[in-house]
């Protein structure tokens, strides 16, 4: 019996103390309690929130190992408005932000705009030292890293490195690059999105990752680290070296991922559209869309490695993979070479249509799609919770213009044969609404004066 009292007499200590730091807890505002987020954050202490309301700041900013939430409006209101209307940016060849004193997870960045910044790495955001906070609802666009003749810059956008493994999540990460850039500079740069350096483990999920450039990496450099990027475009950025991510005796896991249009310009100095890796990489994806990446979507050019890709649509298949041959590719017959059909990828529209073929093919142990079907390949899931959300031909199953017995003779078919019925046939042809296609629905079709038994 003292044992229990004692143990409840701790659980009630914990309780306490939990809310008496709750309590404790304070919100700063700027520039109303003071004029720079830096002195905010310098008078804050660990589970405060420093808010900072709409304006353009142009001070470097330092979080100094504080472990509390810096946002803009966003956070209290979840208006994306503020993400615009709160601009983060300086000139003075620094990172805008630096996290540089073993920052964890509860340091948070949220809800700004980086923009126009200049640096010799890390032009926006530099996690170093151990740093590994959240970056979330972020927009880091229009910043550039400096380089010259025999300097090499990192990372144009954000750079990681040295053991610093941050959450990148619901981040915009949009045309930043080398200042100055000429690809045939001498000076080289790394990551015109984000660099990872030296063990830096950064999990990227929910990202738009687009036109960015660099001279090895285009969108993400890796080098010697083991990040995990999952349901994130990464679309249009240009690179010597890998146009969508550069990857340097590391590991990566990509999953659900859409990589479609790096390097599409063709220009003939930029080369390994999707991913290139050099020296020992591992590189694992699946459920993901690597399409129309110029020239290649993979090209592993030295060094020892491995390739493994399931579940996924690569554009031209294995006989489109470029490794050298000390590396080893295990490519699934789980992957598809086929059309993804995006909504308008021209114009950045990298949603599923309807019809396709990437919708549920998934790996079925994956986690589900938040419709609750199997997970689709690419970032965007196909939501099937609702036909009404989507424009079809209800009956015309054949999709010859009209509802006729040939649809009843082609639905006959598919309840016969062996392949999966489709959400979009489902769409189509579940005639009685009982969400499957089935003899109930040939009766319905059958029933006299139906468009596809019409009255004489």
């Amino acid at each position: 019996m003292a044992v229990k009292h004692q143990r409840e007499s701790m659980k009630i200590n914990i309780i306490l103390i939990t809310l008496s730091s709750l309590a404790l807890a304070s919100i700063i505002t700027i520039p109303d309690d003071y004029e720079t987020i830096q002195e905010g954050i310098t008078n804050s202490v660990d589970g405060d929130t420093v808010l900072v309301y709409p304006g353009t700041y142009l001070n470097p900013i330092n979080f100094d190992g504080r472990e509390i939430v810096l946002s803009s409006l966003f956070q209290s209101t979840n208006d994306s408005t503020y993400l615009y209307q709160t601009i983060l940016s300086n000139a003075e060849f620094v990172s805008t932000v630096t996290f540089e004193n073993q920052e964890s997870a509860n340091s948070i960045l949220s809800g700004f705009s980086l923009l126009y910044c200049t640096a010799f790495e890390g032009s926006a955001i530099s996690c170093l030292n151990g740093s590994s906070p959240t970056l979330e609802h972020l927009i880091v666009k229009h910043n550039s890293v400096y380089i010259n003749e025999g300097f090499v810059g990192y990372g144009c956008g954000i750079v990681c490195r040295d053991n610093s493994s941050p959450v990148i999540r619901n981040c915009l990460i949009e045309d930043n690059n080398l200042a100055d850039y000429s690809p045939f500079a001498n000076g080289e740069g790394y990551g015109g999105g984000i660099a990872l350096i030296d063990n830096s483990n950064a999990t990227i999920e929910y990202c738009l990752i687009l036109n960015n450039l660099s001279y090895k990496g285009g969108g993400i450099a890796v080098i010697n680290s083991s990040p995990e990027i999952l349901y994130s475009l990464i679309s249009n950025n240009q690179s010597r070296k890998g146009g969508g991510i550069y990857s340097e005796d590391s590991e990566l896991y990509i999953s659900n991922v859409t990589m479609a249009l790096n390097n599409e310009q063709g220009y003939g100095f930029l080369d390994e559209g999707g991913i290139m890796g050099s020296g020992d990489n591992q590189i694992y994806v699946v459920n993901s869309i690597f399409w129309e990446n110029y020239p290649y979507s993979f090209v592993l050019e030295d060094g020892t490695g491995n390739l493994i890709i399931t579940h996924s649509d690569i554009d031209g298949g294995a006989n489109a993979i470029q490794l050298s041959e000390s590396c080893n590719l295990d490519y699934s017959i789980s992957n598809i070479n086929l059309d993804p059909q995006f909504v308008d990828a021209p114009n950045g529209l990298f949603d599923l249509d309807i019809d396709s073929p990437c919708i549920d093919m998934g790996n079925p142990e994956s986690p589900l799609d938040p419709d609750g079907t199997i997970t689709d390949m690419g970032a965007f899931y196909f939501d099937q919770s609702d036909c009404g959300n989507y424009d079809y031909n209800w009956g015309d199953i054949n999709s010859d213009g009209s509802q006729d017995i040939l649809d009843i003779v082609f639905v006959v078919s598919l309840i016969l044969g062996e392949e999966d019925i489709s959400f979009l046939q489902m769409c189509i042809f579940d005639l009685n609404e009982d969400g499957e296609i089935d003899i109930l629905d040939i009766v319905y079709a059958l029933t006299p004066c139906s468009p596809f038994n019409p009255c004489e």
